[in-house]
């Protein structure tokens, strides 16, 4: 877990409010993220490029990613910010 903290950036994950919060690193060059991330009875992948961002997930969850909401539908998503 100290990896998907301090590395990667996820700092909450929540399954009772159904709720990720990614302090994404804006100086990471590449492909960042998480894969078959689970909490409660959400399962999600989570990738980002520069500041776009693919989010596959079996069920609906909010995503805050460095400080602006989202709201994550069942299926693809994917988001600039």
């Amino acid at each position: 877990s100290i990896y998907i903290e301090f590395v990667l950036g996820f700092h909450t994950i929540n399954a009772f409010t159904n709720t990720v919060e990614w302090s994404k690193p804006n100086d990471f060059e590449g492909k960042i993220g998480i894969k078959n991330l689970r909490f409660g009875e959400v399962i999600t992948d989570i990738t980002a490029i520069g500041d776009k961002c693919t989010v596959i997930s079996n069920k609906p969850y909010n995503l805050k990613i460095n400080e602006k909401n989202f709201i994550i539908n069942r299926g693809l998503n994917e988001i600039t910010f």
